[in-house]
């Protein structure tokens, strides 16, 4: 399949939703949402500075990774968000840059220490995932396989802060909805490469689609989705406290709704709407804890 080469008039094109989307607004919600469930189910309370520092974390993780692969596809980027990024580095850094400024005094003076020390830790962890993708990216390696890496440091950054401030001592019903959730992520994030075969093919992507194919990688999300509903199951069953039993039942409808996305992935890749419906799922812990 021929692609379309993108024009400096495609960027001009695009509407203020698009351009949200596309800078990973909806993403920044999607890991709010996702701090307010993991601190729901550790009874936890993070303070008022964490509601601010996890979603401009999550929003700069999300634009730095997409600045890479567009600094090195350049005008050869087959997909909008990463030719907007190479258009815009410059603006797009400077606006992180300014934000960094801000948060600082926030995360010295108001953040808990326990989860400084993990921003800390989990900061490293990320740095090093980016320089692997930016020295091996378009390498055919397990090891830089961006699905899998993708979702191990989205749980991680999620669930970390809240985990540290009960010094990471999680009973069994907690063990259970943290892989559930990590699963809910690898999901999604297969399912984004699954829907976007052709373009990582041609920007030279490590997704498990572009490396073994699409019928391999529809084998691997019917594994992950019975998981999923199997262990939500399990916890609504055997679940001693309610909101456990409450994640898992939310769980079981992200669940649904991401088979869902899949079933129709065809014909929601018109204007990438199976980009923005995936997004809205993991808004969703956030609107159930809420209310």
């Amino acid at each position: 399949m021929e692609l379309k080469k993108l024009k400096s008039e495609d960027i001009s094109k695009l509407g203020l939703f698009e351009v949200l989307h596309i800078l990973s607004l909806d993403v920044a919600l999607g890991g709010l949402g996702g701090g307010i469930l993991a601190s729901k189910v550790l009874n936890v309370e993070p303070g008022f500075a964490f509601w601010i520092i996890l979603p401009v974390a999550v929003w700069a993780l999300y634009n730095f990774d997409h600045l890479i692969d567009g600094t090195r596809l350049k005008e050869n980027a087959h997909t909008i968000r990463h030719f907007y990024h190479y258009h815009y580095s410059k603006r797009i850094l400077t606006i992180m840059g300014f934000l960094l400024l801000l948060m600082v005094p926030v995360i010295f003076v108001f953040l808990e220490k326990p989860i400084v020390l993990f921003g800390a830790i989990a900061g490293t962890i990320t740095v090093a995932y980016f320089l692997v993708v930016y020295f091996f990216g378009n390498r055919k390696s397990f090891f830089v396989q961006k699905e899998l890496s993708v979702a191990l440091i989205y749980t991680f950054g999620i669930w970390g802060g809240p985990a540290s401030l009960m010094s990471w001592n999680f009973n069994s019903g907690q063990i259970i909805l943290v892989i559930a959730f990590f699963i809910c992520a690898l999901t999604a994030v297969i399912l984004f490469s699954y829907c976007e075969e052709d373009t990582d093919r041609a920007d030279h992507h490590t997704t498990l689609v572009a490396r073994f194919g699409k019928l391999w990688v529809k084998r691997i999300l019917y594994f992950l989705f019975p998981l999923l509903f199997a262990l939500s199951i399990y916890e609504v069953i055997s679940a001693n406290q309610i909101i456990y039993a409450r994640t898992a039942k939310l769980y079981m409808l992200m669940g649904i709704l991401l088979l869902m996305i899949m079933s129709f992935s065809e014909t929601l890749k018109q204007n990438n709407r199976y980009r923005y419906l995936t997004e809205f799922v993991f808004w969703l812990p956030g609107l159930a804890f809420w209310l």
